[in-house]
Parts: C-alpha cells; sequence; structure tokens
C-alpha cells in the first residue's frame, strides 16, 4: 500500500485499469473472431442483479442485519453454540448432524440467501438458546420473519439460475434465453404479502429488466438455443428473434455446404407424435419448462427454409437430462450436427476458468513452492478428472 500511495496510484485509477483490461480482452475477440463473439459471464451478471436490488431495499436489509447480529453471535459465543447444539440433539439430531448458521460473505449475494435458509431452518431452537443466554440479540419478530420468508422465496429462483449458468461440465450457453424467460415468468408470478418484500420484489423486476431485456438479441444465444434439442423456440418471447436466428443458420448451412439436401433423404429422423412427460419437481426452476414440452403443439415453419431444418424444429422437444452433444453426435440430423456441436460448447459463464484458478492455488502452496510446471500441470488435470475415471 506503501508503494501504491508512493506512485500516486488511487483505488478510482485501479478500477479504470480493470475495466480498461476487460474492454482490450472483448476488442481482442471481436477482431479476431468477429463481432457478437464475446458473452459476458451471465452468473455474475445474476450476482450484481440481486446485489443492486438487496442494497436498494433499505428495509429488508435492516431486518437481514438483525440475522447477522445473531450469526455473528453464536459463532463467537461458545456457550450459546453449545447450547444450540443441545438443543438439536434434545430434538432428536445426532451427534455430527446438527447444524450451524452459516455467515455472509459480501463478495457473493448467494451466501446471504444460504444464511437466511439455515437461520429459518433453526429459528425455534435459535430463539430458545437466545432466551437462555444473556447478552443476546433481540429475536426477530413474527412480521419480520414472514418478511424473511417471502424474501428467500423470491430469491430461491435466482439461486437455482445460478448453478445453472456456473456448470462446466454441461452444455450452458444454450440455457440463458430459457432461464431468463422462466425467471421473468417467475417474478411475474411472485406474490408478496408485506411492504418490505414487496420492494424487493419490484427493485428485482427493475434490475433484471434493465440487465437482460435485450438477451434474445444476441446471435449467439439465439443461436445456440435453436441448436439445442431441449428448447428450441420455445421460451422465445419475440418471434422476430427467433426468425432471425433461423435465418441465420439456414444461410449458414447454405455458405459452409455441409448439406445436400433431398426431400427423400433417409437420414433426417422423422418426429413421433408422442412427447415426453412432465417431470414436475417441487420448487423446481424447471416445472413450467416441463408443462410447456409436454403441452406444445407442432407449428408452420417457413416453406424457404432447408428441409433438414424444417423437420428439425418441427421434431418433439427433447428430454431436458439428455446433453445436446450426444445428441447431435447420434443425430440422424446429419446435416445439422457440424452446427449444432460447434454451438454446444459455448459457456454462459466464467466461472469454470475462475475454479481453474482457485483449484491451482490449493496445489502451488507456499509449501510446494518448488514444484515444477510440467508436474504441476499433470496435477492440475488430475484434480479436474471425475473421480469414476480414476481406476482406467
Amino acid at each position: 500500500m506503501k508503494v501504491i500511495q508512493r506512485w500516486g496510484i488511487t483505488k478510482d485509477k485501479i478500477v479504470a485499469v480493470i475495466s480498461d483490461g476487460a474492454s482490450n480482452i472483448v476488442k481482442c475477440i471481436n477482431d479476431t473472431f468477429g463481432h457478437d463473439k464475446a458473452l459476458v459471464c451471465y452468473a455474475h451478471k445474476l450476482n450484481l442483479l440481486v446485489g443492486s436490488a438487496l442494497s436498494s431495499s433499505e428495509e429488508f436489509t435492516k431486518i437481514v442485519e438483525k440475522v447477522k447480529s445473531i450469526v455473528t453471535f453464536f459463532r463467537h459465543s461458545v456457550k450459546a453454540s453449545d447450547i444450540l447444539r443441545h438443543l438439536q440433539l434434545n430434538g432428536g439430531r445426532s451427534e455430527g448432524t446438527c447444524l450451524k448458521l452459516k455467515q455472509e460473505c459480501p463478495t457473493r449475494w448467494n451466501s446471504l440467501f444460504y444464511m437466511l435458509m439455515r437461520f429459518l431452518e433453526l429459528i425455534e431452537v435459535v430463539s430458545t438458546a437466545l432466551l437462555r443466554v444473556s447478552g443476546a440479540p433481540s429475536i426477530p419478530s413474527q412480521y419480520e420473519i414472514k418478511v424473511l420468508k417471502e424474501g428467500v422465496k423470491m430469491l430461491c429462483p435466482f439461486e437455482l439460475a445460478t448453478k445453472e449458468f456456473s456448470t462446466e461440465k454441461h452444455v450452458s450457453a444454450s440455457k440463458v434465453i430459457p432461464l431468463i424467460a422462466i425467471l421473468d415468468k417467475k417474478l411475474n408470478n411472485l406474490m408478496c404479502t408485506t411492504k418490505e418484500a414487496q420492494h424487493l420484489l419490484n427493485q428485482l423486476k427493475i434490475e433484471f429488466y434493465k440487465r437482460f431485456q435485450n438477451v434474445e438479441k444476441i446471435s449467439l444465444l439465439a443461436v445456440s438455443t435453436i441448436l439445442d434439442p431441449r428448447f428450441k423456440r420455445i421460451h422465445f418471447r419475440g418471434p422476430l428473434n427467433a426468425a432471425n436466428a433461423v435465418q441465420f443458420i439456414h444461410e449458414e448451412m447454405k455458405r459452409t455446404n455441409t448439406l445436400h439436401e433431398n426431400s427423400n433423404n433417409t437420414e433426417i429422423e422423422q418426429s413421433s407424435d408422442t412427447r415426453p412427460q412432465p417431470q414436475v419437481l417441487e420448487d423446481s426452476l424447471w416445472d413450467d419448462h416441463d408443462l410447456h414440452v409436454s403441452q406444445q403443439s407442432l407449428t408452420n415453419i417457413n416453406d424457404s427454409y432447408l428441409p433438414s431444418i424444417k423437420l428439425y424444429l418441427q421434431s418433439n422437444i427433447e428430454d431436458r437430462t439428455i446433453s445436446p452433444v450426444t445428441f447431435w453426435e447420434n443425430s440422424h440430423y446429419k446435416c445439422l450436427s457440424n452446427l449444432g456441436l460447434k454451438y454446444a460448447c459455448v459457456l454462459a459463464s466464467s466461472v469454470p476458468s475462475e475454479r481453474l484458478f482457485s483449484s491451482a492455488g490449493n496445489i502451488l502452496t507456499d509449501c510446494r513452492s518448488r514444484l515444477l510446471s510440467k508436474r504441476f500441470e499433470k496435477l492440475t488435470f488430475l484434480s479436474s478428472v471425475d473421480e469414476k475415471y480414476w481406476n482406467i
């Protein structure tokens, strides 16, 4: 810090340098691969969305601060922690399964979600423990508990969507448009009975619209969604955006000359009349999607499109649990498979790369500072291999 002060570098200048570096990366991608090839991290975008909404909801934040003070008290008081554990043991929990309160990490909003979830789960034993300890913070009122429950209910879809965006071993870019449509529908269907929760809901809607109103217009996301057999066009709110993506696929196939169309081509799989049954799970993020797929009917396709595109779009939506990569590798739509595999590899977030840095930091520690680069690369690779492949 003294060196930074000596050089006259302020915090604002550091932030400016970081922002300028990010813009240079985007420019490098655009110059190398063309425009509209750089995607933002949608996991971080959701993180910023919820963080901005929470910071704008002062009344809800005041109630959350009460929970934070209670969590801090239990983490600093051995006596209170022992009472909380004994109350759980008396309630039927076994030794080793007793739960502890979780503390929030300011840099991740979902840590606040987990803190509130655990607090509401242990609210009865926490209230009893606070009554038995002197100098304990005040217990939230019944009204405040109701506000917290409604807040957790509206934050739950954002947490589930963040997990979907943060995956690294499954296709994620094609999920952006469907998940945004699902989140939008869930936000509009939420009903709040407390003014604090309603204000938080309004802030979430404002931030959501500000950050995701034009997501369907991003060509890379739209084409990835169309070429995902689990979604295709069913989650597009703008028909023109879906039509533009299909037109792009049509022109791309004609430009690359990867297919030789024939109306009687036997390599195109015909659609069946049966549709996958919905797999509705309680509090699932995808319950509306599964229900929509089960009730979907075939739609008309522009006759100017190539036959393989028409049959692909008119065929049944595949089950949500399948892998699009496996689908295109084994598909009878040979003409579309190359294009489908090309867009199936796009990720929606930078979380996998950040996990790689975290994993590398756990390997290259101060105690292993003389680790050779070749061995370090091998250890980093082995740490990423699934357990099922260890005995190959």
